[in-house]
């Protein structure tokens, strides 16, 4: 006796006819990958009336590298100034570089090794981005020279990749903030020494990417006003060719959340904020000091943030625990609240 065989029904998983829910956009078979990160073009990068401005200088409590002193100076005027004269950009400008504020420039590591400009604008430190190579350093071996002839200061980071920056910018905007602070007080103490403003220029290779990310994270450590966004859109307003990927604009994004919650840990706790990049000596004349910073440790300059972390682990282990002991019902009412108010849900 033959017995007939049951009968199947195949059902695609992405059938959802029977299930009381529909999904809300197709399915897409590639890479999980975050959110892409938009960041508005400017109406007018290049006009005579910029609404860009950064905001008030933070106070940092360590003397070494406070420059609140900049408040009584134009500081942003240049955000007000034409990049170019006359036309618009041109290909050409990409091989200069160009002043984001008034003493800060960026640009790519020809300008970094042009005698003239450099003694035209008044630059008294070059800061080189350098990746990680054998190349990289014969790249910026040139500029160095340069900074020993005129006899101004000089100082390099090494990155391996992008991934690295978020680790080294509180370290670039100390050397940075440290030469301006220095060369204030020594012009303080004798005004008629012929000591000069100080100015920076932050170069790589191409002035477009790895210098031009830490510019940015510059403007968020030190402005008030100045979030991942507003830093871009300065950037490119100064130096129109700087490109800010995907991975680089998420880079700035995390960075200027952890500066974000930094800020607001001090405030409650009623402590100052600290920029804590490794110490950094830059003499002005005679032999500058090239400095070679180190990624800083986990528990260093965002130590409470870790720490709030460690808190929430022990928060969720204890959720589970109560998730276990029958008290679910709440605890699945809290993670409902997670996806309220949220513009796209999978599932309807």
């Amino acid at each position: 006796m033959t017995l007939p065989l049951p009968q199947i029904n195949e059902q695609a998983m992405s059938d959802n006819s029977r299930l009381g829910h529909a999904r809300s956009a197709d399915y897409v078979f590639r890479i999980p990958t975050p959110p892409r990160v938009v960041i508005p073009a400017l109406n007018a990068w290049n006009n005579h009336k910029s609404s860009w401005h950064p905001g008030n200088i933070i106070h940092d409590p360590d003397p070494a590298v406070n420059v609140d002193f900049l408040q009584e100076t134009d500081y942003v005027g240049e955000l007000a100034r034409p990049v170019v004269s006359g036309g618009g950009w041109t290909y050409a400008n990409r091989r200069q570089a160009q002043s984001v504020l008034s003493y800060l420039y960026l640009g790519p590591q020809n300008a970094a090794r042009d005698k003239d400009y450099l003694q035209r604008e008044g630059i008294t430190m070059i800061l080189a981005i350098e990746h990680k190579t054998p190349s990289g350093s014969m790249l910026t071996k040139g500029p160095m020279k340069v900074a020993d002839e005129l006899g101004i200061a000089k100082a390099k980071v090494e990155v391996a990749h992008n991934q690295e920056l978020i680790s080294l910018f509180p370290t670039t905007t100390r050397i940075i903030n440290s030469h301006l602070r220095e060369l204030h007080n020594r012009k303080t103490l004798n005004p008629q020494g012929g000591i000069p403003d100080g100015k920076v220029l932050v170069f790589c290779e191409s002035g477009n990417e790895k210098s031009a990310g830490v510019v940015a994270a510059y403007l968020m450590d030190t402005y008030t006003d100045t979030d991942y966004v507003k830093a871009a859109q300065i950037c490119n307003q100064r130096r129109f060719c700087c490109s800010f990927d995907d991975s680089m604009k998420q880079l700035l994004k995390t960075y200027g959340e952890l500066v974000t919650a930094k800020r607001d840990i001090s405030k409650l706790n009623n402590q100052p904020i600290h920029n804590q990049g490794h110490p950094v000596t830059s003499p002005f004349f005679g032999s500058p000091g090239l400095v070679s910073p180190q990624p800083l440790q986990p528990g260093s300059y965002f130590a409470p943030i870790l720490n709030n972390g460690r808190k929430r682990e022990r928060e969720i282990e204890q959720e589970d625990v109560d998730m276990d002991d029958g008290d679910g019902d709440e605890t699945m009412a809290d993670d409902q609240d997670r996806f309220s108010g949220r513009g796209f849900v999978p599932f309807r």
